[in-house]
C-alpha cells in the first residue's frame, strides 16, 4: 500500500519520543508514517490501513499483537 505514492510505515511505542524521532527520521527518507501509541492502536490501524511495514516495541508484544502478526 502506498500513500501519496509513498510506502505508508506504522511506527507503535508506547514512548512518545521514540515515536517522533522516527517519524522525522523516516519522513526525511520519503515514507509517510503513521503513529500508534500502544498494542492494540498499533493493530487496529494496521487492519484498516495496511501499511507496507509495521515497526513495534517489543514491549508491545502482548496477546493481541501475537494473534494478528500470525494471522
Amino acid at each position: 500500500m502506498t500513500h501519496t505514492n509513498r510506502p505508508l510505515i506504522l511506527v507503535a511505542d508506547d514512548e512518545s519520543d521514540i515515536r517522533a524521532l522516527l517519524r522525522i527520521l523516516l519522513e526525511k527518507d520519503g515514507y509517510c508514517v503513521l503513529e500508534a501509541a500502544d498494542g492494540l492502536e498499533g493493530v487496529k490501524l494496521a487492519e484498516q490501513l495496511k501499511p507496507d511495514v509495521v515497526l513495534y516495541e517489543e514491549g508491545l508484544n502482548d496477546e493481541t499483537v501475537n494473534n494478528a502478526i500470525h494471522s
